[in-house]
């Protein structure tokens, strides 16, 4: 009895590690090469978003900040991502042996440019649960921002907009 009362703890306890999300893992093709590009985030933490931009290796460089005359991208987001939610206390307070529900809410705008021209407009929607505690320390949300940085990705990717700006620059020539 006593060990059929652990082991239901146990499972208990580790399904706090599943995180659910409402967008689906994009099918994208990570060795297709794309140009440099310059990133300034309002409204997310833009660390979390560079660093999973360039940790894909599709952009040829993620840099910070804005180029006249480079490829440029501007994000602003609606998000709670990165911001302390007051449940946290809670767990805290139990040194995270008590996991507590939170959830990452998201609409991200990409706006693709190079130089003052825009390329294309790209909008990312992602909502996320979990349980925070301390099996799942980050309660999904740097999942939350890979989910919403592979999508962006992957619209790229299926919108061609620097070969569609070089095919309208060649045939200016």
């Amino acid at each position: 009895m006593r060990i059929n009362v652990m082991f239901l703890g146990l499972l208990l306890l580790l399904s706090g590690c599943q995180t659910t999300h409402s967008l689906k893992t994009p099918e994208v093709d990570y060795s297709e090469r794309l140009p440099a590009i310059n990133v300034n985030v309002i409204g997310l933490p833009s660390w979390m978003l560079r660093d999973e931009l360039r940790h894909r290796g599709t952009f040829e460089e993620v840099r910070v900040g804005r180029s006249d005359d480079g490829y440029n991208v501007l994000v602003v987001a609606n998000s709670n991502v990165g911001g302390i939610q007051p449940q946290m206390f809670l767990s805290a307070f139990t040194l995270f042996l008590v996991p507590v529900p939170v959830s990452w809410d998201s609409t991200v705008v990409f706006s693709l440019s190079h130089g003052k021209k825009v390329l294309g407009i790209y909008t990312v929607q992602n909502h996320s649960s979990a349980w925070r505690g301390l099996v799942n320390p980050s309660g999904g949300q740097f999942e939350h921002v890979r989910l919403i940085s592979d999508e962006f990705i992957a619209k790229v990717l299926k919108d061609q907009p620097f070969n569609r700006e070089a095919m309208q620059r060649a045939a200016s020539l």
